[in-house]
């Protein structure tokens, strides 16, 4: 028999499992990229918001590249959990 054939049998079965298949798919997919999402939408509100209170202050640069800092970050975490 050939597939053609086999599809025209079993069309409602193949239909079927095209469907649990897209479902499968979202139900993975979707999940991750509307976290990402929401990750970058609360950066950007952030990034806002401290932008708005450096306004006032003296030499911006400094606390943005403080803030910014992997080793300052870092050094104190490690002071936090001591």
């Amino acid at each position: 028999m050939s597939a053609l054939a086999s599809l025209k049998r079993n069309w409602l079965f193949a239909a079927l499992v095209l469907l649990c298949a897209l479902t499968v798919f979202a139900a993975f997919v979707a999940p991750s990229e509307i976290g990402k999402m929401e990750l970058e939408l609360e950066a950007s509100t952030a990034a806002t918001r401290i932008g708005a209170e450096l306004k006032g202050t003296r030499h911006p640069g400094r606390c943005v590249r403080a803030l910014g800092s992997r080793a300052v970050s870092e050094r104190h975490l490690r002071e936090a959990r001591l």
